[in-house]
């Protein structure tokens, strides 16, 4: 009988926790907090792939997170050497944009692990 209850009383306490956090929705993203600036110093150094490689990352994350309701963004490699590149942000990009972009560099889908990076680094301020 004293199991009978406890399993009870357990399962009342933990119906009780599951719609007290029902409705409070966490949102990950701060969306509507971020004003975009055309002046900002964000930028991601890629050594490793090369031109076509970046171009076909950039565009799969673009497509990727298109209307997830973040402002307009573009994003521009530079060359700097062979299979170095420095993207930047015209239009600006939202900071978890970023992060976001700085993980699927290092581990695009599609693409062969056979030539990996040697070497990447983002920076926002």
């Amino acid at each position: 009988m004293t199991w009978i209850l406890l399993a009870v009383i357990l399962v009342a306490l933990i119906t009780v926790a599951c719609l007290s956090f029902q409705g409070r929705g966490v949102s990950t993203k701060s969306v509507s907090s971020f004003t975009p600036n055309p002046m900002n110093d964000k930028i991601i150094l890629v050594k490793g792939w090369n031109e076509i490689k970046i171009q076909k990352i950039i565009n799969d994350f673009i497509e990727t997170y298109k209307g997830d309701g973040y402002p307009a963004y573009a994003i521009e490699p530079h060359k700097q050497e062979e299979n170095v590149f420095r993207l930047t942000f015209p239009k600006d990009i939202h900071p978890t944009l970023f992060t976001f972009l700085v993980n699927y560099l290092a581990y695009p889908f599609d693409l062969d692990f056979k030539n990996p990076l040697s070497l990447l680094a983002g920076r926002q301020r």
